[in-house]
């Protein structure tokens, strides 16, 4: 059984309810770990910005790498089924295949998540743009876990869109567009209301313009050495 939970000092509120203990060290951690990498941050200064005490983030996670998987985690599910939505609407079948579809596949639902989730939303994309610039082992393995399967079918479906495309290259490719995607939409200010609730009437052309840009460096000509 776990000892009784430790007293907070500043009840968090959300929509007129006082926010449960968790999500605030969530939320917290979110904001903080984007802000500065998962080293820069001590689990006190997390329990401070929660507004409660340091005992709690033992309380209720008992590690900081146990903290770390369950900032990672508590959005994954949903951004994968959204994935896995897309891509059940797009035939799979041998020959050429709707590539600019396979592509949102990958975009769309970082882009809903960044647009319409708020500020934790736009901190949660930054989070994963910083964590995967940074290439933590830990995170490696969290992403492979959480998201390697569906990778996997996604690549395999543009790998048969370009079979003119050499497999190293055309891989190297596909983590350019992960990894842009995360950027653009992790750094860019102007997309929306990022620091308030919505996303500005703007942001569909934007983010139609990050698939042409990424569509265009995934099919791009390969020049011999």
């Amino acid at each position: 059984m776990h000892p009784p939970a430790p007293r907070t000092r500043v009840p968090g509120r959300r929509n007129g309810r006082t926010t449960p203990t968790p999500a605030r060290l969530l939320d917290a951690a979110e904001r903080l770990f984007a802000e500065s990498g998962l080293e820069g941050i001590s689990l006190r200064r997390v329990a401070g910005a929660a507004g409660v005490n340091s005992a709690a983030v033992h309380y209720h996670f008992g590690s900081r790498e146990a903290l770390v998987q369950a900032v990672l985690a508590r959005r994954v599910e949903a951004l994968q089924s959204r994935r896995r939505a897309l891509l059940a609407k797009i035939p799979d079948r041998e020959g050429p295949a709707d590539l600019r579809a396979l592509v949102e596949v990958l975009v769309l639902p970082v882009a809903e998540i960044a647009l319409h989730g708020g500020r934790a939303g736009h901190a949660y994309v930054k989070l994963l743009a910083r964590l995967y610039a940074d290439g933590d082992p830990f995170v490696s393995d969290f992403v492979l876990t959480h998201f390697g399967d569906l990778y996997r079918e996604i690549g395999g479906r543009i790998e048969r869109a370009l079979p003119g495309i050499p497999r190293p290259v055309l891989h190297r490719r596909i983590a350019l567009v992960v990894q842009g995607t995360l950027r653009a939409l992790a750094e860019s200010e102007a997309h929306g209301d990022l620091a308030g609730e919505s996303a500005a009437p703007g942001d569909a052309q934007r983010v139609r313009e990050l698939i042409d840009f990424l569509l265009g460096g995934l099919t791009a000509p390969v020049h011999a050495p």
